[in-house]
């Protein structure tokens, strides 16, 4: 697919989306933690509530939780996986999903060609005397590659969403 193309443009959209929403589905899977729940009621009584993050000015401060920690998606995908003690069905596979999380955050884009599909590369930082790097990562941006990303990201985000702590929020939601 051509780097400016529609459907380039919509396949890289839905595949970031779904990165946001899975991010957000383990921070909301560790917030609902047990423990998690037992230390920011230990935390409280210290430190008074505050308002929703939603609701929040920028500048100003609210309490340090798993939604708004400074952890990565990596760091999330251990924390989850750390917790689940069903088959190993349920934990998400972290290295793929790094590096291409990775890849699209940091990596470069181009193409041969106005018509030609682009291509995603990152390269390591320098290496060795610092004057060479590593390619890290070298895609073509097909159809068909995005639509296997975005399978990948989906099928984490399943895992996460039928966990017994995500389905007894949302049955609170309804």
């Amino acid at each position: 697919m051509a780097h400016g193309d529609n459907k380039y443009l919509e396949k890289l959209g839905l595949l970031m989306s779904l990165f946001h929403s899975l991010e957000f589905l383990l921070r909301v899977y560790l917030y609902y933690l047990p423990e998690a729940i037992a230390g920011r009621n230990e935390k409280r009584k210290a430190i008074p509530g505050k308002t929703h993050i939603y609701y929040s000015k920028v500048g100003e401060d609210v309490n340090l939780t798993e939604m708004t920690n400074y952890d990565t998606i990596g760091k999330l995908i251990e924390k989850y996986n750390r917790n689940q003690s069903t088959p190993k069905e349920a934990k998400i596979e972290k290295a793929r999903l790094v590096a291409l999380r990775d890849a699209l955050a940091h990596g470069r884009v181009s193409s041969l060609s106005a018509e030609g599909d682009a291509h995603l590369i990152k390269f390591s930082k320098p290496i060795k005397d610092k004057t060479t790097v590593k390619i890290t990562f070298n895609e073509t941006l097909s159809e068909s590659w995005f639509d296997e990303q975005i399978q990948k990201v989906q099928t984490a985000i399943n895992k996460v969403y039928a966990t017994p702590i995500l389905q007894e929020r949302y049955e609170v939601i309804k």
